[in-house]
């Protein structure tokens, strides 16, 4: 049964979305998903406390797991830092934050 919902309607539902080329064999569970919303969630900004706090798990798991593909998370971060010190502002942005 669960084979048939997979070839039905799961796999044709992931060639659809992208996730596999249509000539690829698209067996991919559907616990795959969730390596799939952390890496994006990552990818997206999330701190590894919020994906692990979503996920259920902990964030020496997530880093462990996925820290890999937040390559730029070092200037990500040290981006939003030099923002909050006011550091690549414009005037109009640092006369809002100063509100």
């Amino acid at each position: 049964m669960l084979r048939n919902w997979r070839r039905d309607h799961w796999n044709p539902a992931l060639i659809a979305a992208g996730f596999v080329d249509a000539d690829e064999k698209a067996d991919r569970p559907p616990y795959a998903l969730r390596h799939t919303w952390a890496t994006n969630a990552l990818r997206a900004g999330l701190s590894t406390w919020e994906v692990g706090k979503r996920m259920g798990t902990s964030t020496q798991m997530i880093d462990r797991t996925y820290g890999h593909h937040a390559e730029d998370a070092m200037e990500w971060e040290l981006e939003r830092l030099n923002r909050r010190d006011g550091r690549g502002m414009d005037a109009a942005e640092q006369e809002a934050d100063a509100r």
